[in-house]
């Protein structure tokens, strides 16, 4: 998603990145629908997250309760944060894939279960 904000649009080189990031993302996805997983060794390198939840919004999203050092360093405290838009889940398989990256999904927050959350 590209933003406006002041009547700034992303710089050149932002753009340049999301589309990089479109792209590997696009090339993951199909990927994933010849049937493809990411390996132990794409997952070993993933951030970890835990109390993870599914959550709708306009965009679906991962939200995390905790404390999660890789992404917010400073963090001493629980808090509830919400990753990137969440493109491929595969709770059952452990992981994730967002705009940016591979997530190594560890236990969910004790919330109803995401089938039911589905419908």
């Amino acid at each position: 998603m590209i933003v406006v904000h002041n009547k700034r649009i992303l710089s050149s080189d932002e753009i340049s990145l999301l589309a990089e990031r479109l792209q590997s993302l696009a090339s993951d996805l199909r990927s994933i629908q010849r049937g493809w997983s990411p390996t132990a060794g794409t997952l070993s390198q993933a951030r970890a997250i835990n109390d993870w939840s599914f959550e709708v919004r306009d965009l679906a999203s991962l939200g995390v309760i905790g404390n999660v050092p890789e992404l917010s360093p400073d963090a001493e405290d629980y808090h509830h944060m919400v990753l990137s838009g969440t493109w491929v889940l595969a709770a059952e398989h452990g992981w994730a894939r967002s705009l940016s990256r591979w997530y190594r999904l560890g236990r969910p927050k004790n919330v109803p279960s995401l089938s039911s959350s589905l419908g």
